[in-house]
């Protein structure tokens, strides 16, 4: 999101769009020699040719989430190759991400030009009137704003059907099997939570890489400040949406009743209850992050996670 009339749009509005989010190894202080190692970097394109050179001596402050740090160190450095602009960096902690967001919003001339944050943050930031809207923006200079998947772009960006964030990453939760502990034993592929409750139940308590030691018939992160959150609702999702987003999973849309009350709701947290027992929670009772879940492939039949982490 862009902080209102600070500087024209067209002076920083790109920083956010130049490719997709891969995770990089590369230090600040040698990015520049390394650039062009970026498959995506000599790529032209009319928003690229648009920008080249564009933006000598503008200054553009950002503020970055700390974990993504060495992935906008090389894109800002590609950036400013690119446009000729100078971007510096905020970092924030995770734990005080949007506290710090929010205290810059208090000053009258904010610090930050430019915030990296989460979609969900975007209803109670835009209502703020601080922030710049987009909507006859995100057309301009070749950036496709319909190649963006219509459930990224509306979740994500709009805030009463106005734009006012340019969607960055649209994690899913994806479902992986092992072909070979399935298909190749008869096992059906999963199509349904019947299947998934069957394959769990066949692999409970076995061991699946040869250590002799019992592993997981289904991985998943249960760690608290992990992704377990979504992991829940994508699960809860599957029994309370079968209409799609026109339901609520927290609220009846129209009596506004809770979700939480109705038996469906119950079975939900029933059949989670099932999936998080035959995980790695039942070693790990304090849950496992994304990470560890992502390296214990060997160990798991089933998983399920953001697609991103295990490719």
């Amino acid at each position: 999101m862009f902080r209102r009339n600070k500087w024209k749009l067209r002076e920083y509005v790109f920083i956010t769009i130049l490719g997709t989010i891969t995770s990089s190894a590369i230090q600040r202080g040698s990015v520049n020699a390394q650039i062009n190692d970026d498959p995506n970097f000599n790529v032209t394109s009319p928003l690229r040719e648009s920008m080249s050179g564009m933006h000598e001596g503008v200054t553009i402050n950002v503020q970055i989430i700390d974990f993504a740090e060495e992935y906008f160190d090389h894109k800002f450095a590609g950036f400013e190759m690119l446009t000729g602009a100078e971007l510096t960096k905020s970092v924030v902690r995770l734990d005080t991400w949007y506290q710090q967001l929010e205290a810059d919003l208090t000053l009258e001339k904010g610090l930050v030009d430019a915030y990296i944050l989460f979609g969900n943050w975007i209803p109670s930031l835009a209502s703020t009137g601080k922030f710049m809207e987009l909507t006859n923006e995100v057309g301009r200079d070749g950036f496709d704003w319909d190649d963006i998947l219509p459930a990224i772009r509306n979740g994500v960006s709009l805030f009463n059907k106005k734009i006012y964030s340019i969607p960055m990453d649209g994690d899913v939760i994806m479902s992986l099997y092992r072909k070979d502990l399935l298909e190749d034993l008869g096992l059906p592929p999963i199509r349904n939570w019947d299947d998934v409750r069957y394959i769990v139940e066949h692999y409970e308590g076995k061991d699946i890489n040869g250590d002799g030691v019992p592993d997981f018939p289904i991985c998943i992160p249960t760690a608290e400040k992990s992704i377990s959150h979504s992991i829940f609702w994508s699960v809860a999702s599957s029994f309370l949406q079968t209409q799609g987003t026109s339901q609520g999973t927290f609220f009846h849309p129209d009596t506004m009743d809770p979700i939480s009350s109705t038996p469906m709701f119950l079975e939900v947290l029933d059949y989670y209850k099932f999936l998080v027992q035959n995980s790695h929670f039942r070693e790990n009772p304090n849950g496992v992050d994304w990470e560890t879940v992502a390296g214990d492939l060997d160990r798991c039949v089933l998983y399920f996670s953001y697609a991103g982490s295990i490719r």
